[in-house]
């Protein structure tokens, strides 16, 4: 509705609706074992209904001749459900469902998929109501414009994960990647399955499922808030909030035009968001000690503090609803007040009385612009509804990641050493519910106390994901330079630069970093560690780590902190070898190669004050790590995964360009643009990131590096050209002839960070545990990399590496006796490379190349628009057109793969990264 009322007013109305219902293979039945399904004939079980509308109207008032008014109220309905059918046991009376290969096997038919990621349903139904009013005045030279927004949001949300891989419904993996590895097979078991070929993780984890043995249990009870009391819901029941999230913005700016040649633009703006609002008060907080809410910042000080002294900080922590803190909160993060918002700009179009500068910058041909401005970003949905239940309290997902006893119900969550004859198999025995996903041992509480300390209160969790209290929105400073340059009437060039400082940016954090400072006998842990990579021939490449002997004897140089933390040469963990560092690096081995700092750590942090000898001799510093609470299978402390939101992170981006444009030159009109830029920061987390922190969470810097956007070079380029003979088209060479569009667009650019993926799961820096939660660190070029990012073609790859890293490049697309044209790498010699790369090492590297050491593979592309225009006579036309996409059919590879897990797809180059040529045509007849 578009409609005036007198010369003054005017009103605007639009309503719009939609619906799309997708109908996704995240979860497919093949087994007819849901109720109306066939076996044989694969049925998808989750479609994705979503019906948003949205009603807007606006008035615009003439209040007198040079102030305008303008006024607009929105309601937005953001409505969109995630069915499925869940993950109901597939053996009539089983307690559980099965799950073969665990979370990362994804899609396993049996005869549905279970896995968490893809099954979760959730809900979310959003009703926002927005005001905005808009005055405006001409007073002059002025044009001052103020106004105010009013955003009142509210959301419906409910789920039924953890965000991760736990869903509330019981389940039983066999055979997990992440799990398992503590059965030892009898020489009968070992002969049932053939494992030529296979690594020894993946012999144990085909062994694992062969057999049914539960290698992980795992469920999400939720916990219903009545009264500020946690009581415990029926199985399988989602969790829900209800949040209200205000939104206030006030601006007032002046547009002054100085002088005929300068214009100049000034204001200020000021916003308040404040944080989520729940109604029933779901929103879950990491408490200290204390019962107060905890700044990760906070805890991380304390805890690097304590290194330095050779002292251990692992206090208990809890997690608690905001209404049951020790001091009252009203929000889970403090609202952010001082959002203002300051703008300055200019426009000069300068005009010389001397002749030199004259003739460079012409008679009023040249206009000088620049400004500077903050920006202010905003918290988003995921964060400010979702990220509140992700911690334990309304949802307590738990998880046992090992194989367990035969016996139902005993031996809890840490026990090893189990056989193929003695771990528990399912479907055998007296019945088919195993152990319990609950906790391994013991049933989960009925009331969960405030606040809830995981393995003292009740059962450790696997995951959690809580919100820090200094959660704020980021800024961004921007500034702006550039000079256009009229060349005649039809063209123009400019040339600028563009800058960009982000500060309180988002990134998850974790307190549970291994505190690598800690001294002990006078050296510190990652001095230790460092002196055993470079032992293992670690600091020098992968290959080099991958084939030095392990140190023996008296050449495995003792290292203090080792002697010292072990217990000394006499130990029982140390007195079968020459020192405890030999004892450590030959228990360990697999560990320093392959730079599992936190699984290092790990291993040796379950001692308590030296008894059994089973690791260090100081207490216990990570969170994850078990106590003795027998009644909870033996778990204290166990928060096995914690990130915590906050606003730490930073970055900048610095950009200039060169742009020529030219209107209806001879028929033509184009425009070509050159940027050469470079983007730098944390690695700019999605608000909606889950399961990955910090790689060094005492040391943020360690990870800046190029954002995985970043591109050095961009040019793109269109044209319209419309022919300019026969317009009016007499005649049939006429027709013929005349009549013609052709539209070329062009892009080209260099290519993004690529990835050197190391093989440890993101520990390089012990920020993360490599299975729950990981990172993005890349490996180490020991030399600069100078062959470019281009494909090769006819490389077979290194079959026999000179440092002993086995083959090398050779996985291509035509393998090693194949076409050579399908032989395609990045690299001329990927061994050579190869033994150039090594991953990232605690103590010696400060750096680790942001989202890639090297830039990948550019890209090149060219469309075609082709339209005809034939009259056929004065009142009927016809107009033939023909859209070209990749009019060349020009082949743009995806980037290879660099990864240290795979030697031989190091490098390699198999699939199209664009779109091959696609052509549309059309018809269009006028009359």
């Amino acid at each position: 509705l578009d409609h005036d009322f007198g010369p003054k007013w005017h009103l605007m109305a639009s309503y719009r609706y939609y619906r799309l219902n997708t109908l996704t293979a995240n979860q497919v039945d093949i087994g007819g074992a849901i109720s109306g399904d066939k076996m044989g004939t694969p049925t998808a079980l989750t479609p994705r209904p979503q019906t948003p509308w949205f009603l807007v109207i606006g008035v615009t008032t003439n209040i007198s001749s040079s102030v305008t008014n303008d006024f607009h109220y929105n309601y937005l309905r953001n409505n969109w459900v995630w069915k499925g059918a869940g993950a109901p046991p597939q053996i009539a009376g089983a307690g559980g469902a099965i799950e073969p290969l665990g979370e990362s096997a994804g899609n396993v038919l049996a005869p549905f998929n279970v896995n968490a990621q893809q099954i979760r349903t959730r809900i979310w139904d959003g009703k926002d109501n927005t005001f905005r009013d808009d005055i405006s005045k001409l007073k002059g030279n002025h044009f001052i414009q103020a106004g105010g927004q009013f955003q009142h949001n509210f959301n419906y949300h409910q789920r039924t994960d953890n965000g991760a891989g736990i869903n509330y419904t019981p389940t039983f993996q066999l055979g997990d990647a992440g799990g398992g590895g503590n059965v030892a097979y009898s020489a009968t078991g070992l002969g049932s399955i053939k494992a030529t070929n296979v690594s020894p993780s993946a012999i144990q984890r085909q062994l694992d499922t062969y057999y049914g043995i539960v290698t992980d249990t795992q469920v999400a009870n939720t916990y219903a808030n009545v009264g500020g009391k946690l009581t415990l819901n029926p199985p399988a029941t989602g969790i829900g909030a209800n949040t209200t999230v205000p939104y206030y913005n006030f601006y007032a700016t002046d547009t002054w035009h100085v002088f005929p040649s300068l214009t100049l633009n000034y204001g200020l703006s000021y916003a308040l968001e404040l944080p989520p609002s729940e109604r029933d008060g779901n929103q879950v907080l990491m408490t200290d000690t204390a019962g107060n809410a905890l700044p990760v910042d906070t805890y991380l000080a304390s805890r690097k503090a304590a290194g330095a002294t050779g002292q251990i900080y692992n206090p208990a922590i809890g997690f608690a609803l905001i209404n049951h803190l020790a001091t009252a909160r009203k929000y889970p993060y403090d609202p952010y007040k001082t959002a203002f918002s300051p703008r300055v700009s200019f426009a000069w179009n300068p005009k010389f009385q001397n002749k030199g500068l004259a003739a460079i910058f012409g008679d009023g041909a040249t206009v000088l612009r620049g400004g500077y401005g903050r920006l202010y970003g905003r918290i988003n949905g995921v964060t400010q509804v979702l990220n509140p239940l992700l911690s334990p309290g309304l949802i307590l997902a738990t998880q046992c990641k090992a194989a367990q006893s035969s016996t139902t119900g005993s031996g809890g969550c840490n026990q090893t050493n189990f056989t193929d004859t003695t771990a528990f198999r399912f479907g055998t025995g007296s019945g088919l519910d195993g152990i319990s996903p609950a906790t391994a041992a013991a049933p989960p509480p009925a009331l969960l106390t405030q606040p809830y300390h995981p393995g003292f209160d009740g059962p450790g969790v696997a995951l959690a994901s809580p919100l820090d209290p200094t959660l704020r929105p980021s800024d961004v400073d921007t500034f702006n330079l550039s000079i256009q340059r009229q060349v005649n009437r039809k063209m123009l060039v400019e040339v600028g630069y563009i800058g960009r400082l982000i500060h309180h940016e988002y990134i998850l954090e974790n307190p549970n970093q291994v505190p690598y400072n800690l001294s002990q006998g006078g050296q510190t842990f990652q001095s230790a560690y460092l002196a055993i990579e470079t032992m293992l021939g670690c600091t020098t490449s992968a290959s080099a780590c991958a084939t030095t002997p392990v140190p023996v004897g008296a050449a495995a140089t003792p290292q203090p902190f080792f002697e010292t933390a072990l217990g000394g040469a006499a130990s029982s963990y140390c007195n079968l070898d020459a020192s405890c560092t030999a004892a450590v690096m030959r228990k360990q081995k697999s560990a320093f190669r392959a730079q599992r700092v936190f699984g290092i750590w790990q291993a040796l942090d379950n001692n308590v004050n030296g008894a059994g000898g089973t690791g260090f001799t100081f207490a216990r510093s990570l969170m994850g790590t078990t106590t003795s609470n027998a009644t909870y299978g033996g778990a204290g402390q166990v928060v096995s995964g914690l990130s915590t939101a906050t606003s730490n992170g930073y970055s900048n981006y610095h950009g200039a360009y060169l742009s020529f444009k030219a209107s209806n030159w001879h028929g033509m009109t184009l425009q070509e643009n050159l940027t050469y830029s470079k983007a730098l920061g944390l690695g700019a987390y999605n608000q909606s990131t889950s399961s990955t922190a910090a790689e060094d969470n005492f040391n943020l810097r360690q990870q800046y590096g190029l954002q995985g956007f970043d591109q050095r070079f961009i040019f793109n380029t269109f044209i319209v050209y419309s022919t300019p003979w026969f317009k009016e088209q007499r005649g049939l060479v006429g027709r013929a002839v005349g009549g013609w569009t052709l539209s070329p667009v062009l892009t080209a650019g260099t290519g993004q960070p690529l990835q050197c993926v190391s093989n440890n799961n993101g520990q390089n820096f012990g920020g993360e545990d490599g299975s729950n939660f990981t990172d993005g660190e890349n490996c180490i070029f020991t030399s600069k990399y100078t062959g470019g990012a281009h494909t090769h073609r006819g490389v077979a790859g290194t079959t026999v590496d000179p440092l002993g890293g086995g083959s090398i490049g050779t996985s291509t697309k035509g393998g090693l006796t194949g076409d050579p044209s399908a032989q395609i790498n990045m690299f001329t010699n990927p061994g050579a490379v190869w033994d150039t790369v090594r991953p990232a090492i605690l103590g010696l590297d400060t750096r680790d190349g942001g989202a890639g050491p090297i830039t990948g593979l550019g890209y090149l592309n060219l469309d075609l628009s082709v339209k005809k225009k034939l009259v056929v006579y004065e009142k009927f036309s016809l107009e033939a057109t023909g859209i070209f996409l990749n009019v060349m059919n020009h082949l743009d590879f995806n980037n290879p793969s660099l990864s240290l897990q795979s030697a031989s797809g190091f490098g390699t180059v198999k699939t199209q990264g664009n779109t091959p040529r696609q052509i549309e045509m059309g018809l269009r007849a006028s009359f």
